[in-house]
């Protein structure tokens, strides 16, 4: 009950996003975690690459895991980004609709993702007709593409810093979908429970240590019972293309790594949420 006025009654009785986040504050406190003694970590993939077709869907397949997908829904079949970028999109929704076959959740990551100059971006550059386009009519894409509507918007861009928002890109996103997940490249932790617009994520790209940061953060979040999402883009051998966040065969021994710890759940965002909040409805919002 705690978890539904968190939010939802703040949305209803319009109360501003600063004074809602002292409110948000103030609930997370109240909220029991008695009982929980496990940590749960979400693995993120952005951008709808090939690669993640090619690699992380059969993996996290083969250990009855879902990741969470996040489509820059202009990006898929784009051919001119095959021959103008090393990142190379998914050809195909037929692609897409792969994983949600297998229990992925598709997250919006915009249309064009605008997040800086080069993308002509950041959000709080664009015109409304612009912003509409990432927000608005990249749910539109998905919805038409894969007969789904997405639960979460994945703000574009390597950290919220460089694409960072206002009480006007908020509150558009707010009205669209039930979750946000925003990326930073500092350790950060979620609580279950907590305000569903504030999920942070933090990169997971390869390193020599890379390992030993992740047990050290997972223990973390078993010991505290918090909730990690990690978030990864291009898989490839080419550990010198700076897109690359790791090689296939790392991505395998990192999601055995998860699947072997008994006091880890690997989660979607929308589970997370649910698992959080679990009197929670489903929201439907308008398009």
């Amino acid at each position: 009950m705690v978890c539904i006025l968190n939010f939802h009654v703040a949305r209803a009785l319009n109360i501003s996003y600063i004074r809602a986040k002292h409110l948000f504050d103030l609930f997370e406190s109240l909220i029991p975690t008695k009982g929980r003694n496990q940590g749960f970590v979400t693995l993120r993939f952005d951008d709808a690459s090939v690669q993640q077709y090619e690699y992380a869907l059969p993996i996290l397949e083969k250990f009855n895991m879902h990741g969470v997908l996040a489509v820059p829904t202009k990006w898929i079949g784009d051919r001119s980004r095959l021959v103008q970028s090393r990142y190379q999109p998914m050809e195909t929704w037929d692609k897409v609709k792969e994983f949600v076959k297998m229990g992925w959740e598709i997250a919006s990551h915009s249309r064009y993702h605008r997040h800086d100059r080069i993308t002509k971006g950041p959000w709080t550059k664009l015109t409304v007709k612009e912003l509409h386009e990432e927000i608005i009519d990249s749910k539109r894409d998905i919805i038409k593409n894969l007969g789904i509507e997405p639960y979460t918007m994945v703000l574009p861009g390597i950290t919220t810093a460089q694409n960072p928002i206002t009480l006007r890109e908020k509150r558009l996103i707010c009205k669209q979908y039930s979750a946000l997940s925003l990326s930073s490249n500092l350790k950060v932790f979620n609580r279950l429970g907590r305000n569903p617009y504030n999920l942070w994520a933090i990169p997971l790209h390869w390193s020599t240590d890379i390992f030993a940061k992740v047990e050290k953060i997972t223990r973390i979040s078993k010991n505290k019972a918090f909730w990690v999402i990690f978030y990864i883009h291009k898989i490839s051998d080419d550990l010198s293309d700076p897109l690359t966040s790791m090689k296939p065969s790392q991505l395998k021994a990192l999601v055995e790594i998860l699947a072997a710890d008994e006091d880890l759940n690997v989660v979607t965002i929308r589970q997370g949420v649910e698992l959080g909040c679990p009197d929670q409805k489903v929201q439907v919002h308008q398009v």
